[in-house]
C-alpha cells in the first residue's frame, strides 16, 4: 500500500510554483540572495516559494545570471501556479523589469452606512 503525504497548505499570503530548470535555478538563487525570508521548498520536478507579503523577481539580475535577456514571458512559462496577485512590470529594454507577486488584500465584509 502506498501512502501519499500531502504537504500542509502555505500559511502565507503569496506563493509560486515553478517547473525545475535553468530559469528556476536562477530564480531560487536570486530569492535566497535578495529575499531570505521567502520560504523555498524543492519538490524535485518543481519548486515552491511563498512569503507573507511579497516576492519580487528582478529580470535584469536574472538576465545577468543566465547570460541572456529574460523577459516576463520567460518567467511565466515556468510558473505552474501561484496565489496572490501577480504584477508583471516590463522594462524599457529586453531583459529588464520585474515580476512582483503580492499577497491579496483582505477585504473585510460588513455593511456600509
Amino acid at each position: 500500500m502506498t501512502v501519499r503525504t500531502v504537504p500542509e497548505p502555505a500559511q502565507r499570503g503569496v506563493g509560486i510554483s515553478l517547473i525545475a530548470g535553468e530559469e528556476t535555478t536562477a530564480i531560487v538563487a536570486q530569492l535566497r540572495r535578495t529575499q531570505p525570508t521567502v520560504n523555498i521548498v524543492d519538490r524535485g520536478v518543481y519548486t515552491k516559494a511563498d512569503a507573507p507579503d511579497e516576492i519580487v523577481l528582478d529580470l535584469g539580475e536574472l538576465s545577468q545570471e543566465l547570460g541572456r535577456p529574460i523577459d516576463v514571458e520567460d518567467v511565466l512559462i515556468v510558473v505552474t501556479s501561484y496565489f496572490g496577485e501577480i504584477i508583471p512590470q516590463r522594462g524599457a529594454t529586453p531583459g529588464t523589469g520585474s515580476l512582483v507577486l503580492r499577497a491579496d488584500a483582505i477585504v473585510s465584509g460588513g455593511t456600509g452606512a
